[in-house]
């Protein structure tokens, strides 16, 4: 196995396990570039990302670019960096990024490309019902995820949160970084353009998307609930009230004995709230009211029941 100089690019925990990987194998990590520290908290302080913290941990230096150019190539180059590795890093990497490494730049992306390219891949996976996701290892070029793959790992859905998954994602994206970095020139020279067919784009999320439509099924509010936790959070309104919906669980139409306005709580009991949609309902395990504790419906049975018996879910424009 040649030793590899290894440049790391990667902001949030997804990216932590991948750096971690890098570190535990025979290559070295001779810096890392991150986001810049972002306001966090009711207090708004200044916070370093995930990857800086892992990187600072272990004595590796970090560069935060506002945006990677000509002197971060020029650094890479003096570094004598054989391979920059991509992880969630969060800015597009310019032609001058690309091209400063021996073998390029390599992106562990979290689909099974060319499926969900772009900034939300797991969050489009979970909303659009799809029954697995995964990761893919490329060689990146200057388009949006359009590089060759040489990798591809899938990872099965299920009833996984957006949480659940980017964890699963990650490690699975560990795993193939793992194996390819026992003889990464060989691996690159598998490299498969990407097929035109297939081909679907996971646009950055905005907040106000997280808001719960009632009209939809059942099914797809259970889609949309999982696809927004941890962030930005499912979320919908009591009268003026904007709660956060944490996790549900999808029951089907034929519980309804008859047509029901959506969003309107039908029952509340041990295991939920009941809740109609356009099609069927869901049950609502815990909820979150503005500046509250999460309450667990099955154990604050009758302060839910006091609170949402007999009302109605609703939407509002953002």
């Amino acid at each position: 196995m040649n030793k590899l100089r290894v440049a790391f690019a990667g902001t949030p925990p997804f990216a932590v396990s991948p750096l971690k990987t890098i570190l535990q194998s025979v290559h070295e990590v001779p810096l890392v570039f991150t986001q810049p520290d972002r306001p966090s908290g009711r207090g708004q302080k200044l916070t370093p990302s995930p990857v800086k913290e892992c990187a600072l941990e272990n004595n590796i230096p970090v560069f935060q670019p506002d945006r990677l150019g000509d002197n971060d190539a020029m650094l890479m180059r003096r570094e004598n960096i054989d391979v920059m590795i991509v992880a969630a890093f969060g800015q597009i990497v310019p032609r001058a990024i690309l091209e400063a490494p021996r073998l390029g730049c390599v992106n562990i992306h979290a689909s099974i490309l060319p499926r969900w390219r772009g900034a939300s891949p797991i969050v489009q996976s979970i909303l659009s019902g799809d029954k697995d996701s995964g990761v893919s290892l490329m060689k990146m070029d200057e388009g949006l995820d359009t590089g060759s793959v040489f990798m591809t790992k899938k990872v099965p859905i299920g009833q996984m949160t957006q949480g659940m998954l980017e964890n699963a994602i990650s490690q699975a994206g560990s795993d193939c970084l793992k194996e390819a970095l026992t003889d990464l020139e060989a691996w690159l020279s598998k490299a498969q353009p990407q097929p035109e067919d297939g081909i679907t784009y996971a646009p950055k999320v905005k907040k106000a998307q997280a808001q719960v439509n009632w009209s939809q099924s059942g099914d797809v509010v259970c889609c949309h609930v999982r696809a927004y936790n941890p962030a930005p959070m499912a979320f919908t309104f009591l009268d003026d009230l904007r709660c956060r919906i944490i996790a549900v669980q999808h029951f089907s139409e034929d519980i309804l004995t008859s047509p029901k306005q959506a969003g309107s709580v039908l029952d509340v009991t041990s295991a939920g709230i009941l809740v109609a949609c356009g099609q069927g309902g869901v049950l609502i395990e815990q909820i979150q009211l503005p500046g509250k504790a999460v309450l667990c419906v099955g154990e604050h049975l009758r302060l839910c029941r006091d609170l949402f018996l007999g009302k109605r879910f609703a939407s509002k424009a953002c």
